[in-house]
């Protein structure tokens, strides 16, 4: 059967124990609340999103292939401007997507991976003196069991 606690941990601490991730990020998270605060920026979360089950099976009752999915939300806020958050933002993802790259398949906890997908937002309460920007990454991996 596919645990996908173990493959969110692994992505986790991929991620965590790559040295320029390490370096940007003041709070490296997984399954925790979303960071509301601008002051913990830059933030990085890990959290489970969906699995996808193949109904195929071999010789017993049970899937033996899946389609996973994993978000990585990642945050960057500047004093200066919208501008300057979204340089910070995209220096995290572009950390982020270079770690997962260096180790596509988990530590062997997954079979490949699939998909990146990149989609932004933005604080729609920034006030003058703060901008808050975030970035969703959905990867998407296949799993056999």
């Amino acid at each position: 059967m596919i645990n996908f606690a173990e493959i969110s941990e692994e992505l986790h601490n991929i991620i965590k124990n790559d040295a320029q991730v390490d370096d940007y990020f003041s709070y490296i998270t997984r399954g925790e609340m979303v960071n509301q605060d601008p002051g913990s920026t830059p933030w990085l979360g890990v959290y489970r999103k969906s699995i996808d089950y193949d109904p195929h099976t071999i010789g017993s009752n049970r899937p033996w292939k899946a389609e996973v999915q994993l978000t990585v939300l990642v945050q960057a806020a500047s004093l200066r401007n919208g501008e300057d958050a979204e340089i910070r933002l995209e220096e995290g993802v572009q950390r982020v997507i270079s770690a997962i790259n260096n180790n596509k398949n988990l530590n062997d906890k997954v079979l490949m991976l699939t998909a990146i997908n990149v989609e932004y937002a933005y604080n729609p309460e920034m006030s003058e003196d703060m901008a808050y920007q975030m970035g969703e990454i959905t990867l998407t991996y296949e799993v056999r069991s």
